[in-house]
């Protein structure tokens, strides 16, 4: 890993020194094609350095152009793959590292940034569902537990009913045996006398 490392680096190096060798390049083409007429006393051989000069710089120039704009295209993927990460689109696919010259890093970033979106995501979708089983769950034995509870309070009603025809009934009884005591009693004065 730590090999593969080490070569883009050398490779995003040398990327940086071509460029900046073609920028230097062209500049001393330049230069020789604008002082030329002074150190070039020869018309025809003026007119050959010139053209040989702006042809060279031309193409110079053609190649540091075509290699910015390699640059920036790979810029504007990542740039478009951002935007449609903000848009929600998250299952894009992985930005290919071939088509990142100079920026491979940024890519790999950018690629770990989206797996791990996706991840978070799906880990938060399995999290939702978990909390709505257990809210389910929860919903589920509480109105278990409200109509347990309503029948208990049936059931208190009922002995509370049944409780209270018992004492009635038990009042009476008590009432019978003291009409009885007192007719007793009354039959053993009359008996005593």
């Amino acid at each position: 890993m730590q090999e593969t490392n080490e070569s883009k680096v050398n490779v995003r190096n040398l990327t940086r020194s071509i460029i900046i060798s073609l920028v230097i390049i062209n500049i001393i083409l330049l230069l020789v094609l604008v002082t030329s007429s002074f150190w070039i006393s020869s018309p025809e051989t003026l007119k050959k350095t010139q053209i040989i000069c702006g042809s060279m710089a031309l193409l110079v120039g053609g190649l540091i152009l075509f290699l910015i704009l390699k640059f920036f295209k790979v810029v504007d993927l990542i740039n478009y793959n951002a935007y449609l990460l903000s848009k929600g689109k998250l299952n894009i696919s992985d930005i290919l590292l071939t088509k990142a010259k100079g920026l491979e890093t940024l890519c790999i970033a950018f690629n770990d940034m989206k797996t791990n979106l996706l991840s978070f995501t799906e880990l938060t979708k399995v999290n939702i569902v978990t909390i709505s089983d257990a809210i389910d769950t929860v919903s589920k034995s509480v109105e278990s537990s409200y109509l347990g509870n309503e029948q208990i309070a049936l059931r208190m009603g009922d002995i509370a009913e049944k409780s209270q025809e018992q004492l009635k009934v038990l009042k009476d009884t008590l009432e019978s045996i003291y009409n009885v005591d007192q007719k007793v009693n009354s039959i053993g004065k009359v008996l005593k006398i």
